[in-house]
């Protein structure tokens, strides 16, 4: 029964998300809320930039339905209507600096406001299971003080890292699909208290939007879309771990399993962070050292540097799952391998040329 409901949920943000695009996109344009290119950007043409309002509705509405059916619980509902209320406002943050521009110092100043407050909701770190390290401390608790500054860069730390991760066409929104499938199925490896129609509603809703977003996009997510993505995701991962240590005798399910399913945009949003402290930058100065700007510059066209990115992260999200599901470990091996292998023979010329190039340095 609850896999039905999925489907569902699945298939009305899908269908929301994918039919609101084209009335956006004419809003858009007919109020000039627009991406204009320029040097850092790759589009040729000014494109609409808040399609994040597509995300948010094919989201919003499937949940408004299945709270219409009675799909949760009290405790649940209210969990569910923070996390999704939250994410509203980080939108609406997002929204506004869309289309007005706003310094990252007032963006910054508001994801911890918001992250605070979220804090004092008991959106937060407050124990972490260290088994998967075979340490002899399996729980260790944290005081008040970490637990405020470990919840308080997680979240805005995630946000940030999809914010960043928008940098071509289909790739925040194809790498987030990617994330909410893995958070998804690794919720299923315990007895949750909230099925994942949240995460399941955000892999459909992008889904939807992917289709319009997919090179050449046709619309972009703007740091509305971006930061909506970011704040759910941040909360339904710490949401669902706090859950799981509940069941730490029954399920793998563990931080090191969250790290690696987001691995793409919190490993490129660490390494550019360090790169420019360690140029003398800031470390939200804007520059060109992303991962998809690496393999550009490497190389690979626009749509390759997109799939190898969707590439990595499905391989380490399938590490993940294998941790998780250990019985089904050779079969999710085997998948990733193969997609992997079989994107590189379709591109084995270009391979060869990249690793020669790279051989001579």
């Amino acid at each position: 029964m609850v896999l039905q409901y999925l489907l569902l949920i699945i298939l009305i943000a899908f269908c929301v998300a994918f039919i609101s695009v084209p009335l956006i996109n004419k809003v858009g344009y007919k109020f000039s809320l627009v991406d204009k290119p320029d040097e850092r950007k790759q589009h040729q043409e000014s494109i609409v930039r808040v399609g994040g309002i597509s995300l948010l509705l094919g989201v919003s509405l499937s949940i408004l339905l299945a709270f219409s059916l009675q799909l949760f619980d009290s405790e649940t509902s209210k969990s569910i209507m923070l996390i999704l209320i939250s994410s509203i406002f980080m939108f609406i943050l997002g929204l506004i600096d869309d289309i007005f521009s706003l310094s990252f110092t007032k963006r910054l100043f508001f994801q911890i406001i918001f992250t605070s407050i979220l804090w004092a909701y008991s959106f937060r770190f407050s124990e972490f299971d260290l088994t998967f390290l075979n340490f002899q401390i399996s729980n260790l608790e944290v005081n008040n003080f970490v637990s405020y500054i470990i919840s308080l860069i997680w979240v805005v730390g995630v946000i940030n890292a999809f914010n960043w991760l928008d940098g071509l066409d289909g790739l925040a929104a194809g790498i987030s699909l990617i994330s909410s499938l893995g958070l998804g199925l690794a919720s299923f490896s315990f007895q949750s208290s909230a099925p994942p129609f949240l995460i399941f509603a955000l892999l459909g809703a992008c889904l939807g939007f992917l289709i319009h977003n997919y090179n050449p996009a046709k619309i972009f997510m703007g740091d509305g879309g971006s930061y909506f993505i970011g704040t759910l995701i941040a909360l339904y991962s710490l949401d669902l771990y706090n859950q799981s240590l509940l069941n730490s005798n029954t399920t793998n399910f563990n931080i090191f399993s969250i790290l690696l399913i987001l691995f793409v945009p919190l490993v490129d949003m660490t390494y550019v962070i360090f790169y420019r402290i360690s140029n003398g930058k800031l470390p939200f100065f804007p520059d060109r050292q992303h991962l998809h700007h690496r393999l550009l510059r490497a190389g690979f066209s626009h749509k390759d540097s997109v799939i190898i990115c969707y590439l990595i992260s499905i391989f380490f999200t399938c590490v993940a799952l294998a941790f998780i599901y250990p019985n089904f470990s050779i079969y999710i091996y085997s998948f990733t391998i193969i997609i992997n292998f079989y994107f590189m023979i379709l591109n084995r010329r270009k391979f060869i040329f990249i690793l020669k190039k790279i051989y001579k340095l």
